[in-house]
């Protein structure tokens, strides 16, 4: 029996919002799709949870929202060949998404990726 070990986990927080105004959620739906076929390419496979997500604006305004939650999990190797993809896909999507960060978890170390 072979087997290989995956033992970095990387998961990307996609929001439901654009700016501060929600989307709709085919919108919502492509850009989960997207990370997930992005992930999956880069990694091998990705998973998708769904949680909902509160946080303080620059503004001072609480902000709720539905988040989704693009997890893969990797190799040694891929993390450290992928690391700067990924950080600059968040970067990329944070401006386009008009966030004010955009949410990378990267073995159990929250980043805000603006």
């Amino acid at each position: 029996m072979q087997y290989i070990t995956l033992n970095h986990q990387v998961t990307f927080y996609v929001p439901s919002t654009n700016h501060k105004d929600k989307i709709t959620n085919a919108e919502f739906i492509k850009r989960t799709n997207e990370i997930a076929n992005t992930l999956s390419e880069t990694f091998g496979g990705a998973s998708i949870q769904k949680v909902k997500g509160f946080y303080k604006a620059d503004s001072g305004e609480y902000i709720t929202e539905t988040i989704n939650k693009v997890v893969s999990f990797c190799t040694d190797v891929q993390l450290e060949d992928n690391t700067n993809v990924i950080i600059n896909l968040a970067s990329s999507k944070c401006k386009l998404y008009e966030q004010e960060s955009i949410g990378l978890e990267i073995d159990n170390k929250f980043y805000l990726i603006d």
